[in-house]
C-alpha cells in the first residue's frame, strides 16, 4: 500500500498554502524520480550525453528522408529540449529506443569500429587497462580509475557510432567529465594517472583528420608521457598500445 501523500487541505486565509502546495509538489517529483529512475545522477547525466550525441548523429537521420526535415530533427528540436525538459525528455526516449532497435540482444554490445579512425583493437586495449587497475591500484582509489576507463570506454563507443563523421566535442568532452581524485593524480604525473591521460591522447589525435586546430595534441602529449613513465616498467608495457596506436595513425593520416 503506497501511505496516503496528499497534502492536508489548506484552512480559509491560509497565508502558507501555496508555500505547502509547491513543497509537495517538488517532494511528490522527487519521489516519481527515484521510483522510475535506474541509474544514479552520475550516471545519468553520463547516459543523457550520450543518447543526445546518438540523437543528434544518428537518430535524426532515421526519422525522415527529407534532408531539411532531418535538420528540424538535429538541431531544431533539440534547441526546444534545452528550454522545455519534457521535450528534453521525449529526446532522450526516443534516442533510446532508437539505440534499443539497433541493438535488441544485448545493451552491451560493442559498436564495430572499422569506420572510425579508432584503431582496431580499442576495445581490447580498454579491457586491459581496467585489467592492469584492478591488479594495481590501491582499493581505496580503484572506483575513481575504473569508473574513468569506463569514461573512456563510453567515449570509444561515441566515436564508433559517428565514424568519420565524429564531432570534436564527443571525444573532449571526456576531460571535462574526469573525477577530481584523478585530476590531482594527472597533475602529479603520477604513472597510472598518466596512463589513462595516455589513451585518450589516441582519441585526440583522431580529430586531426577533419579538425586542423587539434593537431600535434596527441603526439605531445604521448612524448611527454613516455619520457613520465621512465622507470615504470609495469606501466611502460602498458603504455605500448598508445604509443604503437599513435605510430600507426599518424601513418595511415
Amino acid at each position: 500500500m503506497q501511505p496516503n501523500v496528499l497534502p492536508p487541505t489548506p484552512s480559509s486565509g491560509d497565508d502558507n498554502a501555496s508555500v505547502s502546495v509547491a513543497d509537495f509538489v517538488s517532494a511528490a517529483m522527487a519521489t516519481v524520480s527515484d521510483q522510475i529512475s535506474p541509474f544514479s545522477p552520475h550516471e545519468l547525466k553520463s547516459k543523457d550525453f550520450e543518447l543526445m550525441h546518438h540523437f543528434c548523429t544518428v537518430t535524426a537521420d532515421a526519422m525522415s528522408v527529407q534532408r531539411e526535415m532531418r535538420h528540424v530533427w538535429r538541431v531544431v528540436i533539440p534547441k526546444e529540449g534545452y528550454r522545455h525538459s519534457f521535450v528534453m525528455h521525449g529526446i532522450l526516449a526516443i534516442a533510446a529506443t532508437h539505440k534499443a532497435s539497433l541493438l535488441p540482444n544485448s545493451r552491451k554490445i560493442l559498436p564495430p569500429l572499422d569506420k572510425s579512425f579508432l584503431p582496431l583493437d580499442t576495445w581490447d586495449a580498454i579491457r586491459r587497462l581496467h585489467d592492469f587497475y584492478q591488479a594495481e591500484i590501491p582499493s581505496t582509489s580503484l572506483k575513481h580509475y575504473i569508473e574513468t576507463v569506463d569514461m573512456l570506454q563510453d567515449t570509444a563507443k561515441l566515436i564508433a557510432q559517428a565514424g568519420v563523421y565524429v564531432e570534436a566535442g564527443a571525444i573532449l568532452a571526456w576531460m571535462y567529465r574526469i573525477g577530481d581524485s584523478i585530476l590531482v593524480d594527472i597533475r602529479a604525473h603520477r604513472p597510472h594517472a598518466l596512463l589513462v591521460l595516455a589513451y585518450n591522447a589516441v582519441f585526440l589525435s583522431t580529430l586531426e583528420k577533419n579538425f586542423w586546430y587539434s593537431r600535434g595534441w596527441g603526439k605531445q602529449l604521448i612524448e611527454e608521457i613516455e619520457i613520465k613513465l621512465a622507470g615504470e616498467p609495469k606501466c611502460l608495457e602498458i603504455f605500448q598500445w598508445p604509443k604503437q596506436a599513435m605510430i600507426d595513425l599518424f601513418h595511415w593520416l
